[in-house]
């Protein structure tokens, strides 16, 4: 059985409503809008063709619930101080929730209170692994107005493994003031892989069974203050917090 995404949690620092909640939940939402499994408002673009053309339905897997709960509860520990760093959650949309039908989803700002600088983490696990297809940077963030500088292969240090990433470098203008945002996103699947960006879900999703075990994304997103230098080393910080995470799901139903 599917489980809710927003379950109840452990006490925390704070919530965060206003613009960041609306920010987050607002590109979230837009990726989730821009693809669906009819191709969406994408129409014929070569993710929507992708998409029609490789998924297929999943069958249910044995020991999958137990699964699914041993995720949502890793996802839940995750530490709210990360270095110098304080987190806030973010609570996702009722809508976003709907439509990606989400086993958990995580958003949270964390903010160094000395240097006012920021790095927010989101992590969307989904039981199924169509409903995580087409929903990255390269569709979601261009849609909101944000202009892709560069997308290049990155690594993501967990417990002393450099994993495959993708680092994406978006800007825009709003009021004559540039914006910057810096991502670090990848994909984790069942059978322990890290993917760089969600090509290799495709194939995931033409087995029944895989697509049964769902996927998730993780994005790291870097403050406009956060120096290329630093971004470095928070990657290594946030990754050693996320670590059980990546375990956990990265464990399947083999336990």
């Amino acid at each position: 059985m599917r489980s809710a995404a927003n379950r109840a949690r452990p006490s925390r620092p704070g919530s965060v409503s206003g613009p960041l909640a609306v920010g987050l939940s607002t590109l979230l939402l837009l990726a989730l809008l821009l693809v669906q499994r009819g191709g969406g408002l994408l129409g014929a673009s070569p993710a929507a063709a992708r998409l029609r053309s490789a998924s297929i339905n999943p069958v249910e897997v044995v020991g999958a619930d137990e699964y699914f709960g041993r995720v949502r509860d890793a996802i839940e520990r995750i530490p709210y101080i990360i270095g110098p760093y304080i987190g806030a959650d973010a609570e996702p949309t009722a809508a976003a929730i709907r439509l990606l039908r989400p086993n958990k989803i995580l958003q949270r700002r964390y903010k160094d209170p000395a240097t006012r600088k920021t790095v927010d983490l989101l992590i969307v696990h989904c039981a199924d692994v169509r409903d995580m297809q087409g929903h990255y940077p390269p569709v979601c963030y261009p849609a909101h107005g944000w202009v892709g500088k560069a997308a290049e292969p990155s690594q993501m240090p967990i417990e002393g493994t450099l994993f495959p990433a993708t680092y994406y470098r978006f800007h825009r203008t709003v009021d004559q003031i540039e914006q910057r945002l810096r991502i670090v996103n990848f994909f984790i699947l069942p059978d322990g892989r890290l993917l760089a960006d969600d090509r290799d879900l495709d194939e995931v999703s033409k087995s029944r069974a895989s697509a049964g075990l769902g996927s998730a994304q993780v994005q790291l997103i870097f403050g406009d203050n956060v120096t290329e230098e630093e971004r470095g080393d928070l990657a290594a910080q946030f990754g050693r917090a996320i670590a059980p995470v990546v375990r956990e799901i990265g464990s399947g139903v083999g336990r």
